[in-house]
């Protein structure tokens, strides 16, 4: 987001809380919603990119949650962009340990 790329991090984190907030209330009304669920491992994955600059250990925890919700999303539909975001979060998990 825009104030992460000006370093603002705790207002990006703000926002990220407040997007992650909607996006689990809209993915759970409608769980059978790909795009839905997609957002909501995108919303976890910058929360947890925030954590990781921040030196949080909570960082793998955000994107051990995307990672899930993709291997649904990737047995479900077998799109492979849904492998890639997997194993793009599963490097990021590796490098924030």
């Amino acid at each position: 987001g825009i104030h992460e790329s000006q370093g603002d991090f705790g207002r990006a984190l703000a926002y990220y809380e407040k997007d992650l907030e909607i996006t689990k209330e809209l993915a759970a009304a409608n769980p059978q919603s790909i795009n839905l669920q997609h957002g909501l491992a995108v919303s976890l994955v910058k929360l947890g990119g925030i954590h990781k600059h921040r030196g949080s250990s909570s960082a793998g925890s955000y994107y051990r949650r995307a990672a899930t919700i993709w291997e649904k999303l990737y047995q479900h539909t077998q799109l492979k962009k849904y492998q890639h975001y997997i194993d793009t979060v599963r490097a990021e998990m590796a490098s924030s340990k």
